[in-house]
């Protein structure tokens, strides 16, 4: 699948998310770029949800998107096993890279 997004453009978001993120918190809710930790959450999270629409999960033996999660895919682990949706962005990982959530 091709994306918009390479995956070093990705981590820049991340990074400059997490920055923010560290600095809303260091001074009681307002970073220096003159965003509170509200907005800088909010705009992670639609990040998040940018970049997952435009690479989404996909399985990894039959190439389907993850659209209901009791799809059962016809290649990999035969007729009725699930898929196996690995393939594509993940947000709750950038969610843990931009500190907004821990990992586990």
């Amino acid at each position: 699948m091709t994306t918009r997004y390479q995956k070093s453009q990705i981590e820049d978001v991340a990074r400059i998310l997490h920055d923010a993120w560290g600095e809303a918190r260091d001074v009681g809710g307002l970073a220096e770029r003159y965003m509170d930790d509200t907005t800088v959450s909010n705009l992670t999270h639609d990040f998040a949800d940018l970049f997952a629409a435009d690479n989404p999960p996909t399985c990894l033996h039959c190439g389907q998107e993850a659209i209901e999660l009791g799809d059962t895919c016809l290649v990999g682990g035969g007729i009725g096993a699930p898929h196996a949706h690995t393939q594509g962005f993940d947000p709750e990982q950038f969610l843990v890279a931009c500190g907004l959530k821990s990992e586990g």
